[in-house]
Protein backbone atom coordinates (compact mmCIF):
# COMPACT_ATOMS: atom_id res chain seq x y z
CA UNK A 1 0.00 0.00 0.00
CA UNK A 2 1.41 3.37 -1.02
CA UNK A 3 1.79 6.20 1.47
CA UNK A 4 0.26 9.59 0.89
CA UNK A 5 2.97 12.23 0.30
CA UNK A 6 3.78 14.15 3.46
CA UNK A 7 6.25 16.93 4.10
CA UNK A 8 8.13 17.96 0.94
CA UNK A 9 11.66 17.40 2.29
CA UNK A 10 10.69 14.18 4.02
CA UNK A 11 9.19 12.79 0.81
CA UNK A 12 12.23 13.79 -1.21
CA UNK A 13 14.58 12.07 1.24
CA UNK A 14 12.32 9.02 1.14
CA UNK A 15 12.78 8.83 -2.64
CA UNK A 16 16.54 9.35 -2.37
CA UNK A 17 16.91 6.60 0.23
CA UNK A 18 14.83 4.17 -1.85
CA UNK A 19 16.93 4.90 -4.94
CA UNK A 20 20.15 4.55 -2.97
CA UNK A 21 19.06 1.10 -1.77
CA UNK A 22 18.28 -0.01 -5.32
CA UNK A 23 21.46 1.50 -6.77
CA UNK A 24 23.52 -0.46 -4.24
CA UNK A 25 21.71 -3.75 -4.90
CA UNK A 26 21.40 -3.60 -8.69
CA UNK A 27 23.02 -2.21 -11.80
CA UNK A 28 21.88 1.40 -11.96
CA UNK A 29 21.01 1.13 -15.64
CA UNK A 30 18.43 -1.55 -14.81
CA UNK A 31 16.70 0.37 -12.02
CA UNK A 32 13.39 1.90 -13.09
CA UNK A 33 11.35 4.79 -11.75
CA UNK A 34 8.59 2.28 -11.03
CA UNK A 35 10.94 0.28 -8.78
CA UNK A 36 12.02 3.42 -6.94
CA UNK A 37 8.36 4.33 -6.39
CA UNK A 38 7.61 0.84 -5.08
CA UNK A 39 10.53 0.79 -2.62
CA UNK A 40 9.71 4.33 -1.49
CA UNK A 41 6.07 3.27 -1.11
CA UNK A 42 4.95 6.24 -3.18
CA UNK A 43 3.05 6.61 -6.42
CA UNK A 44 4.99 7.13 -9.64
CA UNK A 45 3.31 10.49 -10.11
CA UNK A 46 4.77 11.61 -6.78
CA UNK A 47 8.26 10.53 -7.87
CA UNK A 48 7.97 12.59 -11.05
CA UNK A 49 6.85 15.63 -9.10
CA UNK A 50 10.27 15.67 -7.46
CA UNK A 51 12.52 14.26 -10.20
CA UNK A 52 12.19 14.25 -13.97
CA UNK A 53 14.44 11.23 -14.49
CA UNK A 54 16.45 8.49 -12.82
CA UNK A 55 19.63 10.41 -13.65
CA UNK A 56 18.37 13.36 -11.60
CA UNK A 57 17.79 11.02 -8.67
CA UNK A 58 21.29 9.56 -9.11
CA UNK A 59 22.83 13.03 -8.92
CA UNK A 60 20.78 13.75 -5.80
CA UNK A 61 21.89 10.46 -4.20
CA UNK A 62 25.54 11.37 -4.83
CA UNK A 63 24.92 14.88 -3.47
CA UNK A 64 23.32 13.45 -0.35
CA UNK A 65 26.22 11.04 0.14
CA UNK A 66 28.82 13.78 -0.30
CA UNK A 67 27.08 15.93 2.32
CA UNK A 68 27.05 13.00 4.74
CA UNK A 69 30.77 12.47 4.14
CA UNK A 70 31.57 16.08 5.00
CA UNK A 71 29.40 16.05 8.11
CA UNK A 72 31.20 12.93 9.28
CA UNK A 73 34.66 14.35 8.58
CA UNK A 74 33.90 17.62 10.36
CA UNK A 75 32.39 15.86 13.36
CA UNK A 76 35.18 13.31 13.79
CA UNK A 77 37.99 15.86 13.48
CA UNK A 78 36.28 18.29 15.83
CA UNK A 79 36.90 16.05 18.84
CA UNK A 80 40.69 15.81 18.35
CA UNK A 81 42.93 17.98 20.52
CA UNK A 82 45.86 18.40 18.11
CA UNK A 83 46.16 19.09 14.40
CA UNK A 84 48.11 15.85 13.92
CA UNK A 85 45.35 13.84 15.56
CA UNK A 86 42.76 15.60 13.41
CA UNK A 87 44.66 14.59 10.28
CA UNK A 88 44.86 10.96 11.40
CA UNK A 89 41.16 10.86 12.19
CA UNK A 90 40.41 12.53 8.86
CA UNK A 91 42.37 9.88 6.95
CA UNK A 92 40.64 6.93 8.61
CA UNK A 93 37.15 8.45 8.47
CA UNK A 94 37.51 9.49 4.84
CA UNK A 95 38.65 6.05 3.78
CA UNK A 96 35.63 4.46 5.42
CA UNK A 97 33.15 7.12 4.29
CA UNK A 98 34.00 7.08 0.60
CA UNK A 99 33.54 3.32 0.19
CA UNK A 100 29.78 3.44 -0.35
CA UNK A 101 30.00 6.70 -2.28
CA UNK A 102 32.57 5.24 -4.69
CA UNK A 103 30.52 2.09 -5.19
CA UNK A 104 27.50 4.11 -6.34
CA UNK A 105 29.71 6.40 -8.40
CA UNK A 106 31.36 3.46 -10.15
CA UNK A 107 27.96 2.07 -11.06
CA UNK A 108 26.98 5.48 -12.42
CA UNK A 109 29.42 4.80 -15.27
CA UNK A 110 26.70 2.62 -16.73
CA UNK A 111 24.32 5.55 -17.10
CA UNK A 112 26.62 7.45 -19.47
CA UNK A 113 25.91 10.52 -17.36
CA UNK A 114 29.14 10.35 -15.40
CA UNK A 115 30.30 13.67 -16.80
CA UNK A 116 26.98 15.49 -16.58
CA UNK A 117 27.44 19.03 -15.20
CA UNK A 118 25.41 18.20 -12.10
CA UNK A 119 27.46 15.14 -11.14
CA UNK A 120 30.73 16.96 -11.82
CA UNK A 121 29.46 19.79 -9.62
CA UNK A 122 28.80 17.32 -6.78
CA UNK A 123 32.43 16.19 -6.88
CA UNK A 124 33.82 19.69 -7.19
CA UNK A 125 31.82 20.87 -4.18
CA UNK A 126 32.93 17.88 -2.10
CA UNK A 127 36.60 18.42 -2.96
CA UNK A 128 36.34 22.16 -2.27
CA UNK A 129 34.88 21.53 1.18
CA UNK A 130 37.52 18.91 1.94
CA UNK A 131 40.21 21.34 0.82
CA UNK A 132 38.93 23.99 3.23
CA UNK A 133 38.78 21.47 6.09
CA UNK A 134 42.36 20.28 5.54
CA UNK A 135 43.63 23.82 5.06
CA UNK A 136 42.09 24.87 8.39
CA UNK A 137 43.74 21.90 10.15
CA UNK A 138 47.15 22.75 8.68
CA UNK A 139 46.75 26.41 9.60
CA UNK A 140 45.88 25.40 13.15
CA UNK A 141 49.01 23.25 13.38
CA UNK A 142 51.17 26.12 12.10
CA UNK A 143 49.51 28.67 14.38
CA UNK A 144 49.96 26.56 17.52
CA UNK A 145 53.56 25.70 16.66
CA UNK A 146 52.79 22.01 16.23
CA UNK A 147 53.98 22.14 12.60
CA UNK A 148 56.67 24.14 10.88
CA UNK A 149 55.81 26.95 8.46
CA UNK A 150 54.54 25.95 5.00
CA UNK A 151 51.82 26.82 2.49
CA UNK A 152 48.68 25.27 4.03
CA UNK A 153 46.62 25.49 0.85
CA UNK A 154 49.26 23.80 -1.31
CA UNK A 155 49.67 21.04 1.29
CA UNK A 156 45.90 20.49 1.42
CA UNK A 157 45.71 20.28 -2.38
CA UNK A 158 48.54 17.74 -2.40
CA UNK A 159 46.84 15.53 0.20
CA UNK A 160 43.53 15.59 -1.67
CA UNK A 161 45.25 14.76 -4.97
CA UNK A 162 47.15 11.85 -3.39
CA UNK A 163 44.07 10.39 -1.70
CA UNK A 164 41.99 10.71 -4.88
CA UNK A 165 44.73 8.90 -6.76
CA UNK A 166 44.67 6.07 -4.25
CA UNK A 167 40.88 5.89 -4.45
CA UNK A 168 41.05 5.58 -8.24
CA UNK A 169 41.90 1.93 -7.59
CA UNK A 170 38.22 1.53 -6.71
CA UNK A 171 37.33 1.88 -10.39
CA UNK A 172 39.34 -1.24 -11.21
CA UNK A 173 38.18 -3.44 -8.37
CA UNK A 174 37.68 -3.62 -4.65
CA UNK A 175 40.13 -1.77 -2.48
CA UNK A 176 42.41 -4.02 -0.43
CA UNK A 177 41.42 -4.53 3.19
CA UNK A 178 44.65 -2.91 4.36
CA UNK A 179 43.96 0.28 2.38
CA UNK A 180 42.57 2.25 5.37
CA UNK A 181 45.74 1.42 7.31
CA UNK A 182 47.93 2.44 4.39
CA UNK A 183 46.08 5.74 4.13
CA UNK A 184 46.71 6.37 7.81
CA UNK A 185 50.41 5.54 7.36
CA UNK A 186 50.57 7.95 4.42
CA UNK A 187 49.21 10.77 6.58
CA UNK A 188 51.69 9.88 9.33
CA UNK A 189 54.54 10.43 6.87
CA UNK A 190 53.10 13.84 6.00
CA UNK A 191 52.66 14.74 9.67
CA UNK A 192 56.24 13.70 10.49
CA UNK A 193 57.47 15.87 7.64
CA UNK A 194 55.55 18.88 8.96
CA UNK A 195 56.93 18.34 12.44
CA UNK A 196 60.43 18.08 10.96
CA UNK A 197 59.95 21.53 9.46
CA UNK A 198 59.31 22.85 12.95
CA UNK A 199 62.32 21.01 14.37
CA UNK A 200 64.57 22.36 11.63
CA UNK A 201 63.32 25.90 12.20
CA UNK A 202 63.93 25.67 15.95
CA UNK A 203 67.43 24.29 15.42
CA UNK A 204 68.25 27.11 13.00
CA UNK A 205 66.97 29.71 15.46
CA UNK A 206 69.06 28.20 18.26
CA UNK A 207 72.13 28.10 16.02
CA UNK A 208 71.64 31.75 15.10
CA UNK A 209 71.31 32.69 18.78
CA UNK A 210 74.51 30.82 19.63
CA UNK A 211 76.33 32.55 16.79
CA UNK A 212 75.09 35.94 17.95
CA UNK A 213 76.33 35.26 21.48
Amino acid sequence: MFQMPGHTLETKLQIIQAAKTLFKEQNIIGVTMAQIAEVARLGRATIYRYFRSKEEILAEVLQNESENIMLRLIEITKGAKTAAEKLKRYAVARTEAVQEFMEIYRKSLQTRNLFSPRIINVFNNLLSKELELLKSIFEEGIRTGEFGAFDAETAAEGIIAALCGMEAIEFFGKLPKQWPKKTEKFLELIINGMKSLKKGRVENEEANEDAAN
